[in-house]
C-alpha cells in the first residue's frame, strides 16, 4: 500500500505528522504512530529488512537510552500520576519513569517516521512528483537530484585526492585540509559541467517528464488519514 503513494503526498503527509506530533509527548501517541509506521514500513516491498533493521536498531538504542536518562536523572519527584486505558485505571507510582518513557517513545517515533520516507521513496520518483505536484522548478529539482547522485561519488574522489598527495610523497596530517580543497574543485568543476550538459539538452519548464506522477483516491486518504488520527489523539489526550 505505502509503496503506491505519491512520493510528494508521502513527504507531505510526514511532514504534516511530525509537526502535530510536536505538540505531544505523550507516550501513548508516539506508541501509537510507532506502531503504524512499522506497520507500513515492514509490509512494503521497497523496505529490505536487513537495511531496515541496521537503521531502526541504532535508533533504538539511542531511544532506550534517552528512556534511561530520562527515568533515572530526572528532577520530577515521586508523584502518583493515575492513567486511564480502555475503562482501566493503572496508577504509576513513579513519575520519573513516565518521562522516561515520554522521552524514548517521542525519539524514536521521529526516527521512524524519517525512515518511512528515506526507505520508501525512490529519489528519481520524488523529484518528479515535486515538479509535477508540488509545483518545483525544473533547474533547482534536477539541481537536487545531481547533489544526491554526487554525494556518494565524494568520498572516493576525496581519496583519489589524499592517493594523489602520497604519490608525489607528501605527508599528510591525520585532519590534513589540503585533500578536501582538491576535491572541492572536482565538485565545482563537475557542477559546471553538469549546468552546461542541461541547458545543451534543453532542460527548461517545458521539457516534458519520463516519470508520470499522479494523485489517486488513496493517496489523498493517506494524506488525510495519518495526520488526522494524530491529532484525533493529540486532542483526545488534551482532554483527559
Amino acid at each position: 500500500m505505502i509503496d503506491r503513494i505519491n512520493p510528494f503526498i508521502k513527504l507531505v503527509t510526514v511532514l504534516v505528522t511530525s509537526l502535530l506530533l510536536m505538540f505531544s509527548p505523550d507516550w501513548r501517541l508516539n506508541t501509537f504512530i510507532i506502531v503504524i509506521v512499522l506497520l507500513l514500513l515492514f509490509t512494503s516491498k521497497r523496505v529490505k529488512l536487513r537495511k531496515a533493521l541496521k537503521i531502526i536498531l541504532p535508533a533504538l538504542i539511542l531511544s532506550c537510552a534517552f528512556f534511561i536518562t530520562g527515568w533515572q536523572f530526572s528532577h520530577t519527584g515521586g508523584t502518583d500520576i493515575s492513567l486511564s486505558a480502555q475503562s482501566t485505571r493503572f496508577v504509576m507510582k513513579d513519575a520519573t519513569f513516565l518521562n522516561g518513557l515520554q522521552l524514548g517513545t517521542r525519539i524514536f517515533s521521529f526516527a521512524v517516521l524519517g525512515l518511512l520516507t528515506a526507505l520508501t521513496i525512490y529519489p528519481n520518483e520524488l523529484i518528479a512528483s515535486m515538479v509535477q505536484q508540488g509545483k518545483l522548478s525544473n533547474s533547482l529539482s534536477y539541481g537536487v537530484l545531481a547533489s544526491v547522485y554526487l554525494i556518494p561519488s565524494m568520498r572516493k574522489n576525496y581519496s583519489q585526492a589524499k592517493l594523489a598527495y602520497q604519490v608525489r610523497q607528501i605527508k599528510l596530517g591525520k585532519f590534513d585540509y589540503r585533500p578536501m580543497i582538491g576535491l572541492l574543485i572536482r565538485s565545482i568543476r563537475w557542477a559546471d559541467a553538469l549546468a552546461m550538459a542541461m541547458h545543451a539538452k534543453g532542460f527548461s519548464e517545458e521539457r516534458t517528464h519520463y516519470i508520470q506522477t499522479k494523485v489517486k483516491w488513496y493517496d489523498v486518504v493517506f494524506l488525510i488519514t495519518l495526520p488526522l488520527m494524530t491529532l484525533i489523539g493529540l486532542v483526545y489526550l488534551r482532554l483527559l
